[in-house]
């Protein structure tokens, strides 16, 4: 596990689509410390897949989320996510020492149809591996445009932050697992598991074995497209859509029913737009299994995201998957007594995996 030094409180600002979330805290021992949590919807149009669409909606946002918890820690971290953000796994010679970002940038470039010096490249070692003999670094690289840092930190100025580093939704909850290494009090050290953001863009799937980060892939389907295939399939907006997926109880279908109504008709939109999306999950398993002879079947899946809280989501998955699945409901060494704990603590879990520097 990683060893963090004691630090000031620092503020992690997280984003999607939908909402911002303020995180304030600090780490020690590997235990964050809690002191503020807050959370507000964002106007429609404000953000989308990392590029703020209307900055001033943006900013007075979060300026009024700031002053309304009287946030007075001006150091932040921005952590978010894009498919316009471009991760590839690359080999670097393992004697590559200090030059392992440069080496790492240069075999990324050879991947990517774009003028590398366009985008903010940083990797992370991932293993060692060993080829015809050769010891190299398995390395996960990230490439981020230039402009969509340069918009983040503009913003953080704007508002009158100081920012401190810019994190992504992977590189965050990569951190915050390996930390942890617990999930829903199990220990994850032995074994490959799969976690899985079910969110309203986009869905996240990073996998983990032995404890150790080893991929994590973004498929473009979320809870925005199923919304709107609730909304055209029984002809209503999608505001009444939401609504009415929100309150859909079971995943199973009434078979008593001769009569097909409405929520019968949701719950057929739902499961044929899941199992859509869980053959693309399954392509990401499949992906993992066969990049070498080392890598392992997936043996548990934890997941979390509004969908998720239907009562039979993971036995769900699991009839689909034929793997056990698990909400994500319990997360160890958070120190809460400053603020109470969240009802929906997954919400908060990049936010609390940006506040682990490394």
């Amino acid at each position: 596990m990683m060893k963090n030094k004691k630090m000031k409180n620092i503020m992690v600002l997280d984003m999607d689509a939908q909402a911002v979330r303020i995180l304030v805290g600090n780490v020690s021992k590997n235990e964050i410390s809690v002191k503020k949590v807050c959370s507000r919807l964002l106007p429609e149009d404000t953000y989308q897949d990392g590029r703020i669409m209307n900055h001033s909606a943006m900013e007075a946002t979060i300026k009024e989320l700031i002053k309304s918890n009287k946030i007075k820690v001006n150091q932040c971290i921005c952590c978010f996510d894009s498919s316009l953000i471009i991760a590839r796994d690359v080999l670097v010679p393992n004697n590559a020492g200090a030059n392992f970002q440069d080496m790492a940038k240069y075999e990324v470039a050879q991947f990517l149809p774009v003028e590398i010096n366009r985008y903010v490249v940083q990797s992370k070692r991932v293993h060692e591996v060993e080829i015809d003999g050769k010891p190299y670094i398995e390395a996960l690289s990230t490439a981020i445009p230039n402009e969509m840092v340069e918009q983040f930190y503009k913003m953080l100025q704007d508002i009158g932050l100081k920012p401190v580093a810019l994190d992504i939704h992977s590189n965050a909850l990569g951190k915050f697992i390996e930390a942890q290494g617990r999930i829903n009090g199990d220990t994850i050290g032995s074994k490959t598991v799969a976690v899985i953001d079910f969110g309203y863009e986009s869905i996240f799937v990073s996998i983990f074995d032995q404890g150790q980060f080893k991929l994590s892939r973004t498929i473009q389907k979320g809870i925005k497209e199923l919304d709107g295939s609730i909304s055209r399939s029984i002809n209503i907006n999608k505001e009444d859509a939401t609504s009415r997926r929100t309150n859909v109880q079971s995943m199973k279908m009434n078979t008593e029913n001769e009569v097909v109504d409405d929520e019968m008709r949701i719950v057929n939109v739902m499961r044929s737009t899941l199992e859509n999306w869980f053959e693309e999950i399954e392509k990401v398993f499949r992906y993992h299994t066969s990049r070498n002879k080392m890598s392992t079947q997936i043996e548990k899946i934890y997941i979390y995201g509004e969908i998720t809280k239907i009562k039979d989501m993971p036995e769900y998955l699991k009839g689909f998957f034929n793997i056990d699945t698990e909400r994500i409901d319990k997360i160890k060494n958070i120190d809460w007594s400053a603020t109470g704990e969240p009802k929906e603590v997954t919400e908060y879990l990049y936010a609390l995996g940006a506040t682990y520097r490394r």
